[in-house]
């Protein structure tokens, strides 16, 4: 089988369940350079407040324009790191699952979702040709938790039980995708990836299974 030119892997999961934390781990333990692209959008992104206001009207105007930027960060990176491995904190994948949730609460049609699907099929997913996925599943009752800990006020006003389970349905949706088109994915759940007393990461085990599938893939 010949390899890519370029190999990433993309951590993905439901709010909470530690993305940022875990992707500095990953990339540290294969050597690799990190990317945080959910935090590049959040104050330049032009359809946010409208989005908010009327999530109906501009949900998909919304995503499209997430989904484009992200297509742009990822082949940028991809190109400064030539063959080197990136890891990738979710981004892209995750406008796939949260343009999917849209659809399951009534605020996208069924000709808006299809729309998206498409272009996403057109522009995004051939980035992943050579990625490995690895998908963070924890309990909505664990993610709630955590979004109470960390006490930001966003969160605490849009992020209840049914908007995680939406989201949930998402990335479920999405890792089945992912299966069909014969990209890797890896999830880890609670027991996966531990927090010690001192606030570190322990996943050993789960790195060993990622670095072996990026080796083999």
């Amino acid at each position: 089988m010949a390899r890519h030119k370029h190999r990433m892997i993309t951590v993905v999961g439901n709010i909470g369940s530690g993305k940022t934390t875990v992707t500095p781990v990953i990339a540290k333990a294969l050597k690799a350079k990190h990317v945080f692209a959910d935090n590049l959008f959040q104050t330049i992104d032009p359809f946010r407040e409208l989005y908010l206001e009327d999530t109906k009207r501009w949900g998909l105007a919304n995503e499209l324009w997430l989904t484009l930027e992200r297509v742009i960060l990822v082949k940028k990176y991809l190109r400064g790191q030539k063959d080197k491995l990136l890891v990738v904190d979710s981004g892209l994948l995750m406008s796939w699952a949260y343009t999917n949730g849209l659809l399951l609460s009534g605020n996208m049609t069924e000709d808006e979702w299809n729309l998206y699907r498409r272009l996403f099929d057109k522009i995004a997913i051939t980035l992943f040709a050579s990625s490995v996925v690895v998908a963070l599943d924890f309990p909505i009752k664990t993610l709630l938790k955590r979004i109470k800990q960390r006490g930001r006020q966003f969160e605490l006003k849009y992020y209840n039980p049914e908007y995680l389970s939406r989201v949930d349905s998402g990335l479920t949706k999405l890792i089945e995708k992912l299966k069909r088109k014969k990209i890797p994915v890896i999830a880890l759940g609670e027991n996966d990836v531990v927090l010690n007393g001192k606030g570190e990461v322990e996943m050993s085990a789960a790195l060993e299974q990622i670095k072996k599938l990026v080796k083999d893939h």
